[in-house]
């Protein structure tokens, strides 16, 4: 699934925010979705003024937007207009979908190439997997979209993957590597953070919701028609599926 909002000229921008979020964790769904926004920085002064009005009107400062918390009547009704003021970032959204039937996409190597990151070969298999999953999705977005010494600032939910300031740290350390592989040219500034990074205005979390959102409803709608997908054939969202699913996904 992409999601381009024109004009776009990610590699004429000076820095680029990036935001992840994953779907697919819990039981009954079928599949394990990772979704990505790439962003011009420069264009999103209009996003963050239209937010601003958005969060005034529907929510209040604490209050966060995402697609678990979509049974409240407030984030419902500000989910429209918060869906169009995304509209106006300058970026990619992009997820895949990779099916829970799929196992292991990587094999942990005895000996890595980087002493430096062989504490990974000590995670829980699931773990493992899914931080190279997401670590290798964002790095091959950023490779293809980016230029030679732009500054990328990526920011992750507070999941798992980085759930201390040590973890984090090796984070951007697993990050730097994988990018480096992808990416043909250098670049001025690599920075990973999370969204426990948001100065109190919520800009940081309601970036990253974008990406949650979409996660979330992908996750339920491709479940919704697990079984009836077939190769090169578009079908309708089924008659069941949830209201706000059906609504992001549109």
């Amino acid at each position: 699934m992409l999601s381009v909002k024109p004009p776009i000229n990610l590699p004429d921008a000076e820095r680029l925010l990036v935001a992840s979020d994953y779907s697919g964790a819990h039981r009954g769904s079928a599949y394990d979705v990772y979704t990505t926004l790439v962003a011009d920085a420069s264009s999103c002064a209009a996003w963050l003024e239209s937010r601003a009005h958005i969060r005034a009107q529907f929510l209040s400062q604490n209050r966060r937007m995402s697609y678990k918390a979509l049974n409240d009547g407030q984030k419902r009704r500000a989910l429209g207009p918060f869906l169009a003021a995304a509209d106006q970032i300058s970026g990619i959204c992009a997820s895949f979908a990779i099916s829970k039937a799929a196992g292991t996409i990587f094999q942990a190597d005895d000996q890595p190439h980087n002493p430096e990151l062989s504490e990974c070969l000590e995670w829980p298999k699931p773990l493992f997997e899914r931080t190279f999953r997401i670590v290798h999705i964002v790095s091959f977005f950023i490779a293809g979209l980016s230029r030679p010494n732009q500054d990328v600032l990526w920011f992750s939910d507070e999941d798992e993957i980085a759930a201390s300031p040590k973890r984090l740290i090796f984070l951007t350390k697993l990050w730097a590597n994988v990018l480096s592989n992808y990416a043909v040219h250098s670049f001025r500034h690599l920075r990973c953070g999370t969204t426990a990074s948001d100065d109190g205005s919520n800009s940081i979390e309601d970036l990253a919701a974008i990406p949650d959102l979409v996660a979330g409803a992908l996750s339920d709608l491709l479940t919704s028609v697990e079984g009836n997908i077939r190769s090169k054939i578009i079908t309708p969202f089924p008659l069941n599926s949830k209201p706000k699913a059906a609504m992001i996904g549109q």
